[in-house]
């Protein structure tokens, strides 16, 4: 710890944000490539060992904005976190809009920035930029879920976690076969809105990060963490396989097999760079790596749009996957620090 901060969630958040590019790089190509060559296996590889990123980003925010030990108003919520990342998501959506239409081309005219507005109003910007909204619903709910966490026992957390597995986790994936969609609709009528979406990853950011969880549990969690990922790979490929094309019903953040490994990378972390000590080179390296992430996480897109265009995702995967992905987040972190660096868009757009 350093200055009161936390240097596993530093190193969380900064493993997250390299997560999210790697899987970006690696899902370029994951649904083009034919699904029985050498080439694929090495992409569904990559991108089923990342999916752990947002959800990690996610927990890492209800670490803190959850603790009911941490001073936060009304007025510092909204003026501060909800309006920053607000205008974050305006100022990049009509970014990444006028990259496309000047990249492909078209004239950049008033009709064109009208179709922005319209796209940015119905959520449909940039394919990175969903999470800024999700994040903006999660601050909004995070005032009458501080009271549940600022007096919650364990058993209520084991409550609430049970109902967000099986509700916003098991029940969709299985809803993905046949034999259990026709049970869909008597779900769905239940209506438990309070459980679903991400808001169970937030909750379980701030259990984690409180808890006093044995070594005997922990390694139980590492175990499931394992067993998860190879699940993920395997029933992938074999999905895939059967069905002749990619098949992602097992890669999003909310199935069980990623929620037991994120769970499984929180707790690596934290028990890792949570006892060691590093010398303060080191954290200052962590530290500057850390407040950089966000503007890692909002750049990065154009560097995968401008590989793409170079033609560099046409050599083999196994090679440029790792190579454009360290290249992409250490372009994007110059950038971030660029715009850190600058005053006023600091404190609205990184």
């Amino acid at each position: 710890m350093s200055k009161g901060r936390l240097v596993y969630s530093d190193a969380l958040r900064i493993s997250a944000v390299f997560s999210v590019i790697f899987l970006h790089v690696a899902c370029v190509s994951w649904g083009t490539v034919a699904v029985n060559s050498p080439d694929w296996c090495i992409l569904n590889f990559y991108a089923s060992s990342v999916r752990w990123g947002v959800p990690v980003f996610v927990m890492i925010s209800g670490m803190f904005f959850l603790d009911p030990e941490r001073e936060l108003s009304l007025k510092r919520l909204y003026s501060s976190s909800i309006f920053r990342v607000f205008c974050a998501f305006i100022f990049w959506s009509f970014i990444y809009f006028i990259y496309a239409v000047i990249s492909s081309g078209n004239p950049l005219t008033m009709n064109s920035l009208y179709r922005a507005l319209e796209l940015i109003s119905q959520g449909k910007s940039c394919y990175h930029l969903w999470f800024l909204p999700m994040l903006i619903g999660l601050y909004i709910i995070t005032p009458v879920l501080r009271f549940f966490t600022a007096g919650a026992r364990d058993r209520d957390y084991y409550y609430f976690f049970v109902l967000f597995f099986l509700f916003a986790s098991l029940f969709p994936t299985l809803f993905n076969f046949p034999f259990f969609e026709r049970y869909k609709p008597l779900v769905e009528n239940l209506d438990l809105h309070l459980v679903l979406g991400y808001v169970g990853f937030y909750v379980l950011g701030f259990y984690l990060k409180k808890a006093e969880i044995s070594p005997k549990i922990t390694y139980t969690v590492y175990f499931f963490g394992v067993i998860s990922l190879l699940f993920t790979i395997f029933a992938t490929y074999y999905a895939s396989i059967t069905s002749n094309c990619a098949v992602d019903i097992f890669n999003g953040y909310l199935t069980p097999n990623t929620i037991c490994l994120s769970i499984g990378i929180f707790l690596f972390f934290k028990n890792i760079f949570g006892k060691i000590v590093l010398n303060d080179n080191v954290t200052a390296l962590i530290t500057g790596l850390s407040k950089a992430s966000f503007g890692i996480y909002l750049v990065h897109v154009f560097f995968i749009s401008y590989f793409v265009n170079a033609g560099y995702f046409s050599y083999a995967p196994v090679f440029y996957v790792p190579i454009i992905s360290c290249v992409i987040f250490l372009l994007s972190f110059f950038v971030s620090r660029v715009l850190l660096k600058l005053p006023f868009l600091n404190r609205y757009i990184v």
